[in-house]
């Protein structure tokens, strides 16, 4: 069976908290097999062979990818460009999806118009308040008409602002539809919101001040136009 959504999850040296959260989504799934869910893991990651043994109860749903990336953008595009199905979900290792989480995605498509739009869904993290995109989830004819899922260039902070404030723009446009469907929640359980999870290793390698200088400038070089018409993804 073809899948209809490719769950992508990129992910860096946590594998079992990694294969405990594919769990959790693939469980809450009302139909898992029309999903199939991708693991992007960097070259330097020697843990990656972990995912694939915990994965093994949900072969051959469950692929394994090992990216000659250094960090999480580059790697979610990777899973991306390797999907077989016609709606993207972003998913990490902190990020929980709600019960029957398929059929609700793919209900909300069908009612705006079917899979080949050009469509991005805004969902919930189940804190902040704003339009942020922190689960990123589009069809593919809409990564199609960016040309990626999220721009590689970015090494991780910011990537979510593009990937947001270009929705919007779009929209705006009338070249895309996207869909506001905030009462979803797909709960981030960052050490950002919940200070109960461990700022381990892998937050402070993606939320480095480093990371956070290099998205923020190519943030603003690569938007500046929709920034000035007064487009805001906080």
């Amino acid at each position: 069976m073809t899948p209809l959504i490719s769950v992508l999850h990129a992910t860096y040296r946590r594998p079992e908290k990694a294969v405990a959260t594919m769990e959790h989504w693939m469980r809450g799934a009302n139909n898992p097999a029309q999903i199939e869910y991708i693991f992007i893991a960097n070259a330097d990651d020697e843990t990656a062979p972990h995912l694939a043994v915990g994965a093994s109860q949900f072969i051959p749903q469950i692929t394994v990818i090992r990216a000659d990336v250094k960090s999480s953008a580059p790697a979610w595009n990777v899973g991306a460009n390797n999907a077989k199905g016609k709606l993207l979900v972003q998913a990490s290792d902190d990020m929980f999806a709600p019960a029957g989480w398929d059929d609700l995605l793919l209900n909300l498509v069908a009612a705006n118009g079917g899979m080949d739009e050009p469509m991005v869904i805004g969902v919930s993290d189940g804190y902040r308040k704003d339009r942020l995109c922190c689960t990123a989830i589009c069809t593919t004819a809409y990564r199609d008409m960016e040309g990626h899922f999220l721009f590689p260039g970015y090494r991780s902070m910011f990537s979510d602002d593009e990937f947001t404030i270009r929705a919007i723009g779009q929209a705006a446009d009338g070249e895309a539809k996207f869909v506001e469907a905030r009462d979803l929640v797909f709960k981030h359980e960052h050490h950002y919101h919940n200070k109960d999870v461990p700022l381990d290793a892998t937050y402070q390698h993606q939320n480095s001040g480093e990371a956070y200088a290099q998205g923020s400038k190519l943030f603003v070089e690569r938007n500046q136009r929709l920034i000035d018409r007064g487009f805001r993804t906080w």
